[in-house]
């Protein structure tokens, strides 16, 4: 007799990804977002309120990054195990998100020691039965993490100019972990427009710093972020924070952080 598999949902496809990782065969993994939108302006369909009332789990980041899952969890049934990846996180203080900045999937370090255990105890709480098979899948992720966040370390000893400005304030805890130092963040909040005045400052800024690089992120147009580069000789790279299975490669965390690695390597 075929074994059910747990449905698990996810907010983004991020989490997705590390849910496969760890469940393997025993799970059926989706993700409401695909990483072509932004989860702070998501606009979820019926579809993903039907999908995420037939989940045992819901795994999400938290932080009000997901905000717009409120009304559908207050639907759901209670059988659907909530798991907020972000709960005991010490979070970066930030001015554009009301609970702190919720972007902790883009350190390896924090995936591997919080974000995956925390998973694991969710699969485990709802399918006991095959805790040793969880375990051992958690701890191979883990040191393939491990390996990630070395070749981090290793390339970013050998950059002599880490100052960057974002378009969007997502880099903070790669930042923090690697030394990376963010002079500016061009959008002041989700989905908010800035101001002549702001956009002369950032110029301003960047050329205080000697910043030589925006990082702009292909869920947002980047013709604001070319022209600001241009005010100061700067130039505009592509970072990725969410990827997405369909999209060639950065269809996995692990090829996401590589991806966006070579990138920083490459113009800083």
């Amino acid at each position: 007799q075929a074994r059910k598999r747990l449905k698990v949902v996810t907010s983004i496809s991020v989490l997705e990804d590390i849910v496969k990782n760890i469940g393997g065969e025993r799970v059926e993994v989706t993700s409401l977002i695909t990483g072509l939108e932004t989860p702070h302006t998501f606009n979820p369909k019926p579809s993903h309120r039907l999908s995420l009332m037939s989940a045992d789990i819901f795994v999400k980041v938290g932080m009000g990054l997901e905000s717009w899952t409120d009304k559908f969890l207050d639907d759901a049934s209670s059988q659907v195990l909530v798991i907020e990846t972000c709960k005991g996180v010490s979070a970066i203080d930030s001015h554009d998100h009301e609970h702190g900045d919720p972007h902790i999937w883009l350190d390896p370090v924090l995936v591997r020691d919080h974000v995956a255990p925390k998973i694991t105890e969710a699969l485990i709480k709802a399918d006991p039965s095959a805790e040793a098979v969880y375990q051992a899948n958690l701890l191979n992720y883990q040191n393939e993490l491990t390996q990630l966040h070395q070749e981090y370390l290793t390339t970013m000893a050998s950059l002599t100019n880490k100052k960057y400005i974002s378009f969007h304030a997502s880099w903070r805890y790669l930042a923090q972990r690697y030394g990376l130092e963010e002079i500016a963040s061009i959008e002041p909040a989700p989905g908010q427009e800035p101001s002549g005045k702001w956009i002369t400052e950032v110029v301003n800024l960047a050329r205080a710093n000697e910043v030589r690089v925006i990082i702009a992120e292909p869920q947002f147009n980047p013709r604001m972020a070319e022209v600001i580069a241009g005010e100061f000789a700067g130039r505009v790279i592509t970072l990725d924070p969410l990827g997405g299975e369909s999209i060639e490669g950065r269809n996995t965390y692990l090829n996401l952080m590589r991806y966006n690695l070579n990138a920083l390597k490459t113009c800083l």
